[in-house]
């Protein structure tokens, strides 16, 4: 018993001083993550320049035949399949991105600085486990465990098991509930919310042909997808789909704007990655999910166009509604696509041969 109440006095006066020092400190204004950038302008900028940043490297990649045995498609490929051309997909984007980021940068101007006082949301958690520990003995007598009784058997005092103060484990336990918990549950509701929003909408498009041909078209003129094409839409359907979507997204998971810097740059990446139409084996970005670039690039192909809706970061909805690709012979489809590719552009060139010899 006096082990105990020793513990519980030293305890008590670390917590003690630890709640006086948090509910004497003041609120504090969450400092930038990049000191001459502002957080709020950050959220917005950040996602577009790592957009463009990684655009580049696969774009280099490609030019160079950089890893070209992990290519999804041939260069004959790219050359006859796609109805777009380069300059016209990065000019699209642009648009797009102009539109985001005017209007990310718009809602900034009315979002309210953020306010932090981190020890004191950890001392109230601290006083939520005390609160919970107190009740845990009458809830386990519910099921018929008699809780101090099983404390005494193994040697611990009853008052340790139901009024042990602020202890070193509830301060851990707070910290955890914190730092990883909470924000663990944040994204996830996020990435959740966001991959339904966009579930929903894709899959409209698909199913209404006016809604396809008038917006959706246009993405689809890449049958061989590439890095910088992952976010060429339509104005209004990029809107509604993307930005839209990612404010709501931001909002449903009460995301910080230090977080909403993080899943926007990570959920920007993953799409990027997607179009990229490299399946690279070591990819951290296609290994956490089954929802790849190859997964993508077969929604891309005329043969797969009305399954894998899903994007951008689980199947989840696909296989909850039927829609994953589930065909056996996707290695023989891509590969007969390469070869008629290649037949197309040997004729051409005999064609522009012919001609000139003429």
């Amino acid at each position: 018993m006096k082990g105990c109440s020793r513990r519980m006095s030293r305890f008590d006066h670390v917590a003690l001083l630890a709640l006086v020092t948090a509910e004497s400190s003041p609120d504090i204004r969450a400092s930038s993550l990049i000191p001459f950038i502002s957080d709020k302008i950050l959220i917005v900028v950040l996602p577009v320049a790592v957009y463009w940043f990684f655009s580049l490297i696969f774009q280099a990649c490609d030019d160079n035949g950089w890893l070209s045995k992990y290519k999804l498609h041939t260069p004959e490929e790219f050359l006859k399949r796609n109805r777009i051309r380069k300059r016209d997909v990065i000019q699209g984007v642009l648009i797009q991105h102009v539109l985001q980021v005017v209007v990310g940068i718009g809602l900034a101007y009315f979002e309210p600085d953020e306010i932090v006082n981190e020890q004191q949301n950890i001392v109230t958690w601290v006083q939520r486990i005390q609160l919970g520990k107190e009740y845990l003995p009458s809830l386990f007598a519910i099921t018929g465990i008699d809780l101090l009784s099983l404390a005494e058997k193994v040697n611990l005092p009853a008052q340790c098991a139901s009024a042990v103060g602020f202890a070193g484990w509830q301060v851990a336990v707070a910290k955890t509930i914190y730092y990883v918990l909470i924000p663990a549950f944040q994204y996830a509701l996020a990435a959740f919310f966001v991959d339904s929003w966009q579930y929903g909408i894709h899959w409209c498009m698909h199913k209404n042909r006016w809604l396809y041909r008038t917006f959706h078209y246009r993405h689809h003129q890449l049958y061989v997808p590439y890095a910088f094409g992952a976010l060429y839409n339509h104005p209004l359907e990029g809107f509604v789909q993307d930005t839209i979507g990612s404010l709501l997204a931001f909002r449903v998971a009460q995301l910080s704007i230090r977080q909403g810097i993080y899943f926007f740059t990570f959920a920007t990446l993953k799409t990027v990655d997607d179009h990229s139409g490299f399946l690279l084996p070591w990819d951290p970005l296609q290994l956490f999910t089954d929802n790849n670039a190859l997964y993508h690039d077969i929604h891309h192909q005329s043969w797969g166009m009305k399954t894998n809706f899903s994007q951008p970061f689980f199947s989840f909805w696909d296989r909850v509604f039927g829609t994953i690709w589930k065909g056996s012979d996707t290695g023989i489809r891509y590969e007969r696509g390469r070869q008629l590719a290649k037949q197309a552009h040997v004729l051409e060139i005999e064609g522009v041969a012919n001609g000139s010899s003429e």
